[in-house]
């Protein structure tokens, strides 16, 4: 998928294809159509969870956490990954960042993979880095 050209659609049409759990490693989230789409997931008993170095803006922070979307903040690692990965089983993997300047306007890009040992290093890894904060 490419910025700005189709990034947007297909990134909300993998969020839809979640049916157990969403983890997102994201430097910055605050596009408010992937927020919906995540928190409409969460509103259908999807995991969500998000690994950020900092807390997002107020408004971003309260719809997703009232949705019941678990964020995580890293004190430790600065989080610049963008990865969304879907039900242990696919990833998106790129420059993408969750928010509208990157999706409307500049060049970026993001694959998605289903390779089996690529996914399950990114979940050990998020799950370490989700210890690590504690």
């Amino acid at each position: 998928m490419w910025s700005p050209d189709n990034s947007r659609k297909k990134i909300i049409d993998f969020i839809h294809q979640a049916k157990t759990d969403i983890k997102i490693y994201t430097e910055n989230i605050t596009d408010y159509q992937i927020i919906g789409a995540l928190a409409n997931a969460s509103r259908s008993n999807i995991n969500v969870q998000i690994l950020l170095s900092s807390k997002p803006n107020k408004k971003s922070w309260d719809y997703l956490t009232h949705a019941g979307i678990v964020i995580h903040i890293s004190p430790y690692t600065l989080i610049h990954a963008k990865v969304i990965m879907i039900d242990h089983a696919r990833a998106m993997v790129g420059s993408i960042n969750l928010t509208a300047p990157s999706l409307d306007k500049n060049r970026e890009l993001s694959v998605i993979t289903d390779n089996k040992p690529i996914i399950q290093l990114l979940i050990a890894t998020f799950a370490h880095d989700i210890e690590e904060k504690q």
